[in-house]
């Protein structure tokens, strides 16, 4: 491993000229092989059932994990192409989390149960007995249909250009890191070093299918630099153990190198991007924590105007301090959301415009707001301009209608100047409730924050960086499981590889911490949202899953500030959250299984999360 190691540090270290090479095409091979992997994994999905058929299936359960560890492993080998084209359906039937699913598209039964490879690798490796249940009949069954059919529809078994090749690669990438290697994958089993392996190693099998149609010099260094990589990336995964493997390192040295090795290659060939579909993957990006690896665009894709306007973003930051904003001339934006801390208040639930009131619930950070496309603890907004409005007319805030503090603000000539400059020609006023919301969120999408200590060890910018903050960072992204709803870069909700979606979670959160008398906080979170796509029992008492960037400035936590200290977060998760303390909450998707994390892990996750902070140039 060592001489291995070295010569592909060896190998990074050249620099390359900037040029551009020959063009590529993928060798009629790839197909073949592709097809034969798909082929593969229907056999093993057909296996599966047949034995979970049988008319006696007491004591097999242990086989039955077999056989489901065979068909995770035959579909790891062809995930990263099946999901690049078949995202909606790998993450509904195929291998999303075991949750229950909401398929808008359908108007008489929207809900899909928990279905595919997760909840059979939960279910198979429940400490209940299994064999004879007749949800795992059913899983079978409704897997080995939904593989085959889609298989049969996949695009990419016949036709697949280099570009898309390279992108669904780099897409995969950061799969087997962010929901491979932290577990989500695998919520039973636990395999998810053996698994990473597996996608790597075919990942790598690909690769050798697109072919230079001139080789030169250059495209040789590339491809032997990628090659291996991702030979070191199979190999430092051999012989692991979840708990004590060194996520740190293998992001430093394998993940980031080949994702950037890859665009590098793509590059040289003179590859733009035209890829598949639209998502908030940034391509153009180097690294999995540079600021530009999230696509703001893709967020703001329906915007009144593009937020991207400098004059517009100092409209919206003026906007956001003025306190005539507010019917009493008392409150701004920056009332709950103080720069200071980290755009929250310090508040468990946020002061009003009416002495001795507060809002229902906790003030969320803005920073990072941009990297999201739901709104709210109760995600009830999926635009960031819109949901400017339900502070603004909400009684117990602003409480004015758009034509009321469009008239305030017109009174004010410098503000009447700056909207008629950036408006006129788009909007029928210049000052109204469409060109309010938009600078006010073109500010908003500038709160960015990717330059903390963390960030800037993991680019590699410094080498200062302590040791327990990476065992913390380790812990998160494995033993401790907060990498598994607060997904890597951003470390809130918006779901790998492709950030399309966010994510809520059912906690058991309490009404005050109280962990010798604990009482659920009744809430109702999501299901009562007033959205018809929410409400569903199974998201009574959810919330959305925010950022954890910035959590040293962001106390009191949760959706009702129960939580006033770093400690006390970690010692909520660590009891496995309100079912782990004993408390009734069928919906809870947190695991009530205890970490049995030690004071020191303890301590290693609070000096991780506190590295994580930066409000560099946010608090002018």
């Amino acid at each position: 491993m060592k001489a291995l190691s070295t010569f592909v540090v060896l190998l990074l270290s050249l620099v390359l000229p900037n040029q551009v090479g020959s063009g590529l095409l993928i060798d009629s091979k790839f197909y073949s092989h592709y097809q034969a992997d798909s082929q593969k994994f229907i056999a093993e999905v057909t296996k599966l059932d047949s034995l979970a058929q049988e008319v006696s299936i007491a004591n097999k359960q242990p086989l039955l994990q077999v056989q489901v560890d065979e068909c995770r492993a035959a579909y790891k080998k062809i995930e990263f192409l099946f999901d690049y084209f078949n995202t909606k359906a790998n993450y509904r039937y195929i291998n999303g989390g075991p949750l229950p699913k909401v398929n808008v598209e359908s108007k008489e039964d929207p809900i899909i149960p928990p279905l595919g490879l997760q909840r059979l690798d939960e279910l198979l490796y429940s400490s209940e007995p299994a064999a004879d249940s007749i949800e795992l009949r059913m899983l079978t069954t409704r897997l080995s249909d939904d593989v085959r059919s889609l298989i049969e529809s996949d695009p990419g078994a016949t036709s697949f250009s280099p570009v898309q090749l390279i992108e669904a690669m780099r897409s995969g990438i950061i799969r087997t890191f962010t929901l491979g290697l932290t577990g989500f994958d695998t919520p039973g089993s636990g395999n998810a070093i053996s698994e990473a392996a597996i996608s790597l190693g075919s990942m790598n099998h690909m690769f050798s299918y697109i072919k230079s149609t001139v080789p030169s010099s250059q495209d040789s260094l590339l491809r032997q630099q990628i090659v291996m990589l991702f030979d070191l990336g199979v190999e430092r995964l051999a012989g692991q153990d979840f708990a004590s493997f060194d996520r740190m390192a293998y992001l430093k040295q394998v993940i980031n190198p080949l994702y950037e090795r890859l665009y590098d290659w793509q590059l040289y060939h003179g590859l733009a991007e035209q890829g598949h579909k639209t998502h908030a993957h940034n391509y153009k990006s180097r690294n999995l924590f540079d600021e530009s690896f999230l696509d703001r665009d893709y967020f703001s894709q329906y915007s009144f105007l593009p937020l991207e306007d400098d004059k517009a973003v100092a409209l919206g930051r003026a906007l956001f301090y003025d306190t005539r904003m507010s019917k009493t001339n008392e409150m701004s934006c920056a009332t709950c959301h103080q720069p200071a801390r980290a755009f929250t208040d310090g508040e468990p639930k946020s002061l009003t415009n009416t002495p001795g009131q507060r809002t229902l619930r906790n003030a969320p950070s803005l920073v990072d707001v941009a990297f999201s496309n739901r709104y709210f603890w109760d995600m009830r907004e999926y635009d960031l301009e819109r949901q400017i409005g339900h502070v603004v007319k909400n009684d117990l805030e602003f409480g004015l209608s758009f034509r009321q503090l469009s008239q305030k603000l017109a009174l004010d000539d410098s503000y009447a100047a700056s909207f008629e400059e950036i408006y006129t020609g788009h909007a029928k006023q210049p000052i109204s409730r469409r060109t309010i919301s938009h600078a006010i969120a073109a500010y908003l999408n500038t709160l960015t924050s990717f330059n903390s200590e963390f960030d800037q060890y993991v680019r590699g910018d410094t080498e200062a960086y302590s040791a327990s903050a990476i065992n913390g960072f380790n812990l998160f992204m494995g033993k401790a499981n907060c990498g598994t709803c607060h997904f890597a870069p951003v470390f809130n909700g918006s779901v790998p590889p492709f950030y399309d979606d966010s994510e809520s979670e059912v906690l058991g959160v309490l009404q005050t911490y109280d962990t010798l008398a604990p009482i659920l906080d009744q809430d109702p979170g999501r299901s009562v949202n007033g959205l018809s796509s929410d409400a569903y029992p199974h998201f009574r008492h959810s919330f959305k899953t925010v950022t954890v960037r910035n959590a040293a400035l962001t106390a009191p936590y949760m959706h009702n500030g129960s939580i006033l200290s770093l400690e006390e977060l970690i010692d909520f998760y660590d009891r496995g959250g309100g079912v782990g303390m004993g408390l009734d909450v069928p919906t809870q998707t947190l695991s009530p299984d205890p970490l049995d994390l030690t004071e020191q892990e303890k301590i290693d996750l609070i000096n991780f999360l506190k590295s994580l902070t930066d409000i560099s140039g946010l608090t002018d």
